[in-house]
Parts: structure tokens; sequence; C-alpha cells
């Protein structure tokens, strides 16, 4: 849902303007033509017809059930921009399949929300996409525009086939922001640790106590330091990620082969012979559910672990706040109900921490970045009313 609020957002201010499926209900095909000629080949010729109601077929959502026939935001956007939004439910598990489906058929929706780039970059090919110049989009979403290339330069790099704009880029602003680790904080204030560790080494001196100094006071030498979404910060601490590209000196280097992944390597290997990696990271920590769910340490095997983005580990930030997806089942986990308000992983149990700062002084984690793969983009039909 925060996604779909923020791409209602961006797109707000493109409705009226780059949008329709030829259906005017005001002027004539004749008296359209003429108001159109004024200047055809230039940005003048996408301006919106005076007194024209544009009638919009919109596929752009992101939830999971469709939206209601009254829902507030689509009646706020046809009362702001004078038009009328025929707004398309696809089923989002299935989305580029059914999508696709619909195009086959002959309904193409006037704007969609394209999910890959192969997809998008086929679409054009197939002539179902139609150019929209950047001069288009700062002349009459000037807001969107300017966003967009504050956050990212390059922004419209994704929605470009031979120089040419095809759309715009699908955005997130949390992406904008990397992961943060996870502590059983209970474990560290168990051992002795009343400070969150900073360091690689503080980290390590902390998954070495878990390991060896009972933190979950049970007599048995059963937990471990981490698994294998705890990595992903100890490989950010040699400054590399082993499935992501990075810039070193201007040239593209695969973080797989990054020379930091080899030091991060051999202190993970140092760790698994120590015992401070569960054995069963290979099958991951992850085991049912949502992909953010971590049931290694919901069920107190490992105390370290960086399963997602702010807002899937978030503890409530507020009344009736019901806290981040991670967070909800390791508070189950531990006896309370949030939907009561039943809150027992609060911050003495549940501690977000930091990214540890490796021997060079680097520090990160994953980010997904503002500009997505995906990619929103307009009907070819739409040439022949580029109001």
């Amino acid at each position: 849902m925060k996604k779909m609020l923020l791409m209602f957002l961006i797109l707000v201010v493109m409705l009226a303007t780059l949008a329709s499926n030829g259906k005017s209900d005001t002027l004539s095909d004749n008296e359209e033509k003429s108001v159109l000629s004024t200047d055809e080949s230039g940005v003048g010729r996408y301006k919106p017809l005076e007194g024209v109601r544009y009638e919009i077929d919109w596929c752009g959502g992101h939830q999971k059930t469709p939206l209601s026939d009254n829902a507030k935001y689509v009646l706020y956007l046809e009362e702001k921009f004078n038009v009328d939004i025929n707004y398309i439910f696809i089923e989002r598990s299935k989305w580029a399949e059914l999508l696709s489906l619909r195009i086959v058929g002959g309904q193409v929706p006037d704007i969609m929300r394209v999910e890959g780039i192969t997809d998008f970059q086929n679409y054009i090919k197939q002539e179902i996409l139609m150019p929209v110049p950047e001069d288009v989009i700062a002349t009459y979403a000037p807001n969107t525009f300017k966003l967009l290339k504050e956050y990212n330069e390059s922004a419209f790099d994704t929605v470009k086939m031979g120089g040419v704009n095809y759309g715009l880029p699908r955005t997130n602003l949390n992406g904008s922001y990397n992961y943060a680790p996870v502590w059983r904080k209970d474990w560290l204030t168990a051992v002795g640790i009343d400070e969150m560790p900073r360091t690689l080494v503080e980290t390590e001196e902390a998954f070495r106590a878990f390991r060896y100094n009972d933190p979950d006071g049970n007599g048995k030498k059963d937990t471990y330091g981490l698994s294998n979404f705890g990595m992903r910060p100890i490989y950010g601490a040699y400054g590399a990620l082993p499935d992501r590209w990075l810039d070193v000196d201007g040239k593209l280097v695969y973080g797989g082969v990054y020379p930091g992944m080899r030091d991060a390597l051999e202190l993970l290997a140092e760790w698994y012979a120590d015992g401070l990696i569960d054995p069963t990271f290979v099958t991951g920590e992850h085991t049912e559910g949502y992909w953010a769910y971590t049931q290694a340490f919901y069920n107190g095997i490992i105390g370290f672990t960086s399963p997602g983005a702010f807002y899937h580990i978030n503890r409530p930030l507020y009344h009736l706040d019901a806290g981040g997806k991670s967070w909800k089942p390791f508070n189950t986990a531990k006896g309370g109900d949030h939907t009561t308000g039943n809150i027992v992983a609060d911050e003495t149990v549940w501690g977000i921490g930091y990214n540890p700062v490796g021997p060079t002084g680097f520090q990160g984690n994953e980010q997904w970045g503002f500009v997505e793969k995906q990619a929103i983009g307009f009907s070819y039909d739409l040439e022949e009313e580029p109001g």
C-alpha cells in the first residue's frame, strides 16, 4: 500500500496531460484536429484540449484486492482533473501474465504499470507503448520531472530505448534507504553487552558470546550468532555484495569477484568453523511465509539478522500501528498480540542496530534504490489524441 500511495502521488500530475483513449465528449473530430494542428510537431500538441473531459483506462495499481466503486483517491483525481478513470484491477501475483493477455486481446490500457524491463522493451518493439519525450514531461508535469531528476539524474534511463523516452520510471522512496540489522537485545544484555555493536570487531564479540555464553539461559549450547540474512551487512563491511554490480573507479565490477568479497568469505568461513553461524544457513533462516520472515530468529536459534527494509523491522511507531511484517511474527512468538496492542517484543528485546563498520571503513547493506525495475507506460493509441 505504501508503494501504491507513492505511485498515485507520482502520477497525479500526469493524468490530465498524458493520457486518454480517444473518447472525448465535447469536441467533434474535425474540431479536435483543427486545435491539434497548431503545433503537431512539438510539445504543444500534448496540451490538453479545453473543455474536453478525458476518459482514462488506468492499469497501474499495486494492491491485492480491487478498489471499491467509489474509491476516494479515484474520486479525488476525477474531480481535480475533470477526467473519468476506468480503474483496471489485475491480480498482483500474475501481473505480467494477465496484462499481456489483455494486450493480446486488444484491451490496451491507456496507462499501465509494466513489471519488468524486458516486457517494457518488448512492448516498445511491438508498438504497444508510445514515445513520451522528456520535454513533454518537464513541461506538463514539472513537479514529477523535478522530483525524479533530484533523486536520480539518470532515472529516465530505465524507460528509454534507442535514446527515445517511452514513459515514466516507477519509483520507491523507501528504496532510498538500505537494510538495517536486528539484534536480540535481551541476548546482548544477558551476555553483558550494554551498547549496540557498531564495528565488525564488536559484532564478532557479540556472536561469540551468543554461541558460548548461553544467552537464552536454558543451559544448552544451542544458539548462534547469525544465518544467511545476517551475512548481508558482513559483506557490506568489506564494500561488497555477492549479487550486485559495483562502480569501482568508473568500471563495473561484479560483487562476487570484488576483492573485498574474498576477505568477507574468509571471515565467514572462520566464523562457521568456530560455530558462530547456524549450520542450516544454506537452506536459509526463512522457511515459510512472507519473504522477510526469519524463523531462525523468531525461534531463538540466532541473535542477529537483517531481513528487510526499515518498514519490515520497525516496532509499532504510533497508536494503531501494527508494526513491521518481520516484527509481528516475532512479537507473536514471544507471546504478544499486536492486534490487541500487547507488545512483548519492545526495545529491550527487539533491537534495531547498525551495519557494522569493517576494517577499512566500509559499511553497508542491501538497498533497492529509488528507481525500480518496473515502469509506467502509455498506450500507443494515445498518439491519436496526445492531450
